[in-house]
């Protein structure tokens, strides 16, 4: 009788394992709502750089038209 199956034994063990199962579960659930947040935090920081980097560039290619205007009709910054 050895190899008899402790009915009790096997349902606490299934009750184990769905409890496990829903913690698993349950992290799997937090852990897609952090990689959400943090893909949406990161995307919002590289966006943001890049608007401020274009806004930088524009600047500069409008010195760089002032500066070659006033070149050519004889200007000096300042007049």
């Amino acid at each position: 009788m050895d190899l008899a199956v402790n009915p009790t034994g096997a349902e606490n063990e299934k009750k184990h394992l769905k409890k496990l199962e829903a913690s698993l579960q349950s992290l799997t659930d937090q852990i897609r709502q952090i990689d959400k947040q943090l893909t949406l935090q990161v995307d919002t920081e590289v966006w943001m750089n890049f608007r401020n980097q274009i806004n930088e560039l524009t600047t500069t290619q409008t010195s760089i038209k002032e500066v070659s205007f006033n070149n050519k009709h004889g200007k000096v910054e300042g007049e």
